[in-house]
């Protein structure tokens, strides 16, 4: 009875050992093979470790050269989908945007601009009459000429001091009408010259003023300059070009430098450089291709053709 009683003990402790065995062995036998798997990676690194030290500059120059292309990379792929996202704005805006001049306002503008250049006077101001105290204002050039001075005589009469104001009037109302009457031939001579020419030739009147006031005049002058510049400037700009600058095109990094100074939206930046280059282009070289591309709000005036002005008006959309 003891016997019967003991073979099942017996037959579970066999099994247990049985089983410790197995897990042993199946355990020497990971280890063992992990140990293998490191040694052959440990035999790579030494060796990857020699050939970088002791093998040649070859290999550590073209890693380098992976290296740096797989960041150039990079920096394009930021690069497009910035300006994908950009020109994905920008094609969304909304045409009406864009301010246009009606033929009322141009022919409102072109009838004020006549009416003012037939007043003024080739002298210094003098006043206007005895029922109006401010000044008359000088004679423009027209067409960028210079101003020409008429010989006439002045008014002996005429005095700063305000004792002598109120009998200088009559005289120097004489004399200034005298003046405008004999340069309303040459006014309207010179003023039908300009409205003869065609829309592509009729460029604006600029004055001598302070860089401040003419951010894009050292460019200008450079691109008319070299030829070599100029070839560079296509028609239409670059997209990237405009908005992140370092290209060949001078006149497209003159036009970021200056815009990206600004606190604009993208899509704000991107028109207003877009327009800017198209005018600026048309400037540069005045035909009939590149003034068709320039946007109607920056269309010239009668004023802007008749009138010396600082260049700066010209860019305000």
């Amino acid at each position: 009875m003891e016997e019967r009683d003991e073979s099942p003990v017996n037959d579970i402790r066999v099994r247990k050992l049985e089983r410790g065995k197995q897990n042993q062995r199946r355990k020497r036998l990971k280890e063992r093979q992990l140990f293998h798997e490191l040694e052959a990676r440990n035999e790579w690194l030494e060796a990857q470790f020699g050939l970088l030290n002791n093998g040649s500059g070859e290999v550590a120059k073209l890693l380098a050269q992976v290296k740096q292309l797989t960041d150039d990379n990079q920096r394009l792929k930021q690069r497009l989908r910035v300006a994908d996202e950009f020109v994905t704005s920008w094609t969304g805006a909304k045409p009406e945007n864009t301010t246009l001049v009606t033929s009322q306002t141009e022919l409102h503008e072109a009838d004020s601009g006549e009416r003012q250049c037939a007043t003024f006077s080739s002298r210094p101001h003098h006043d206007a009459g005895p029922d109006d105290d401010s000044p008359m204002p000088e004679f423009a050039p027209l067409g960028g000429g210079t101003a020409s001075s008429e010989e006439s005589p002045e008014p002996s009469t005429l005095r700063p001091d305000s004792d002598g104001r109120r009998m200088s009037l009559a005289a120097a109302a004489a004399s200034s009408t005298s003046q405008v009457t004999d340069l309303i031939p040459l006014l309207v001579d010179k003023l039908q010259k300009v409205l003869d020419l065609p829309e592509w030739r009729k460029l604006p009147v600029h004055c001598q003023v302070h860089p401040c006031v003419d951010p894009y005049g050292a460019v200008m002058q450079h691109l008319r300059s070299s030829a070599a510049a100029f070839s560079q400037c296509s028609p239409e700009p670059s997209i990237l070009d405009l908005m992140f600058g370092g290209s060949l095109n001078d006149l497209c990094n003159a036009i970021f430098l200056r815009v990206s100074a600004t606190p604009l939206r993208r899509t704000e930046r991107l028109g207003s450089s877009w327009n800017i280059y198209l005018f600026l282009k048309w400037l540069l070289e005045p035909t009939e291709q590149s003034f068709e591309l320039v946007p109607p709000s920056l269309r010239l005036t009668t004023m802007q053709l008749l009138v010396p002005h600082a260049p700066m008006i010209d860019y305000v959309i």
